[in-house]
């Protein structure tokens, strides 16, 4: 349907105004029996309800013909055309339709060849004309209204489909637009049949109705007007409401072209431009976030776009968490044998590799030093297996590392330290430079304990502390193999150290 240009639905709704006082017409001469009076009332309805609105409707509609056509014309004067686009059409029928009836009337269409027993008094005939006119122009004037209302919703769906253009609604209220239909489809037709009943019965016989045939008349006319209101009426709030529940289901596949056009000047029209504003703060969070998860951890990044700087979380957190550093055994000799450039790569692939694993249970990288690595589990996502993770991850990136050749040939063993206790998690740095990492007295241990490596001939070394949390990986196949308790630099006690291998 969206292949039909706005202007041509214009053009095609309101001459249908035609079809409508035809279905009166038919309906009078079937009740009155005055057939003859379709010859000329069709000729009328033609040339006036058809003809002249289909001429008076491309002017109306002729900025939004332009658009259309991508022609130079404002965004200013195309969205003011749209807002009054109802009112004017329902300014423009009103008058034309006053003019039709009583044309009609002038031609003594709607009327009997006149009879002395059915004298009417000119001043009243006049008075029945007038009022007659006047409802039928205010019931046509509703139909036009919502025919430029629902034109104006389609022209901007259409504009936002085809040309990408989104049409700032204004704030109106729905309420009123209801309030005054329903007044032109309950007092109106309401005040004429009483005025059928107590004033205009030799009128109406005159036009050969009895009263009974004036009233069914009135009252089909109503139903007729109350049908086609209520559809126009749905229809301006359920268009708009499935414009949007299409637009939220495209969110999740394709964030990046969701946009809803606003379609009518009320609050519908409001909430899609909310729900644009909304897509286009999560467009910019998405932008966002894909920039800092090249930077930081992908956890840490939704933790900064999703939470206020103030959170504990972020400002400093004390957390039970599991410490892992990792420093590659040769390193000095490997840089001074090959090229910066070469080794820069070969450094990459090496914490790609670490980062991955690292990734794969649970752990967050906060630090790339040198040719170390410094890794933490249960920080900032919570994960009460960090101590278990963190020894699995520390087995599997030896193997990994055993195996690997980094440039093809080049193998990078790596001494491995593990320490398990309480840290303080959060943001740190000044005003101009901020870095998410964790301190405290355990990152130092887990640190010389990589260095103990060297000391010890080992390669993976754990706290007590550590093994004590991780203790249920026995059952795995892990084992933990006590190197007694050892003096460690900066620290008064001295600590259980254990070497951990699998089976």
């Amino acid at each position: 349907m969206y292949g039909l240009r706005p202007s041509t639905y214009f053009l095609i709704l309101l001459p249908s105004l035609a079809l409508i006082d035809l279905a009166f017409t038919l309906l009078y001469a079937g009740l009155s029996g005055n057939w003859n009076v379709l010859g000329q009332a069709t000729l009328l309805n033609l040339i006036i309800l058809g003809g002249l609105n289909v001429i008076v409707g491309r002017i109306l509609i002729n900025p939004v013909r332009l658009a259309e056509e991508n022609q130079i014309i404002s965004k200013k004067k195309l969205t003011r055309r749209l807002r009054n686009l109802p009112r004017l059409a329902c300014l423009w029928v009103f008058c034309l339709t006053l003019f039709f009836v009583g044309l009609n009337f002038s031609f003594g269409t709607f009327l009997l060849p006149k009879n002395g027993d059915l004298e009417v008094p000119n001043q009243k005939l006049l008075a029945a004309i007038g009022w007659f006119s006047f409802v039928y122009a205010c019931q046509f004037s509703l139909f036009a209204y919502f025919i430029g209302m629902d034109t104006a919703a389609y022209a901007r769906k259409w504009l936002l489909k085809r040309h990408s253009l989104v049409l700032r609604s204004q704030r109106r209220s729905f309420a009123v637009r209801v309030i005054f239909g329903m007044i032109i489809i309950t007092f109106l037709p309401a005040s004429i049949i009483v005025l059928d009943a107590l004033y205009f019965v030799d009128v109406r016989a005159l036009q050969g109705l009895t009263l009974d045939q004036a009233i069914i008349l009135d009252v089909a006319a109503t139903v007729i007007t109350a049908c086609l209101s209520v559809f126009f009426l749905t229809r301006s709030f359920t268009q708009p409401l499935k414009h949007l529940q299409n637009a939220m289901g495209g969110i999740s596949n394709n964030l990046d072209t969701v946009k809803v056009a606003e379609m009518t000047d009320d609050e519908l029209g409001q909430l899609s431009r909310q729900f644009n504003n909304m897509v286009r703060e999560l467009r910019e969070k998405e932008a966002i976030r894909g920039t800092l998860h090249k930077f930081v951890n992908r956890d840490v990044a939704n933790l900064l776009i999703s939470t206020d700087m103030n959170d504990p979380r972020l400002s400093g957190e004390l957390r039970m968490a599991t410490v892992l550093f990792t420093d590659l055994v040769g390193f000095t000799r490997l840089s001074e044998s090959i090229e910066p450039v070469q080794l820069i790569g070969i450094l990459n692939e090496y914490f790609d590799t670490v980062s991955k694993t690292v990734r794969k249970h649970e752990g967050l990288v906060l630090n790339y030093s040198g040719d170390s690595v410094y890794a933490i589990f249960n920080v900032p996502k919570e994960d009460p297996d960090h101590a278990e993770n963190a020894v699995r991850c520390a087995l599997e990136l030896d193997e990994i590392l055993k195996v690997t050749g980094f440039s093809n040939d080049i193998y990078l063993p790596t001494r491995i330290g593990i320490n398990s206790g309480s840290v303080v998690a959060g943001l740190v740095g000044t005003d101009h430079r901020l870095e998410y990492s964790a301190y405290g007295d355990v990152v130092n241990v887990a640190s010389r304990l990589e260095a103990m490596n060297k000391d010890l001939g080992t390669t993976i070394l754990a706290s007590g502390a550590t093994c004590a949390l991780a203790s249920n990986l026995t059952d795995a196949g892990v084992v933990f193999t006590s190197k007694g308790a050892k003096s460690v630099r900066g620290k008064t006690n001295k600590i259980d150290v254990y070497e951990i291998s699998d089976v």
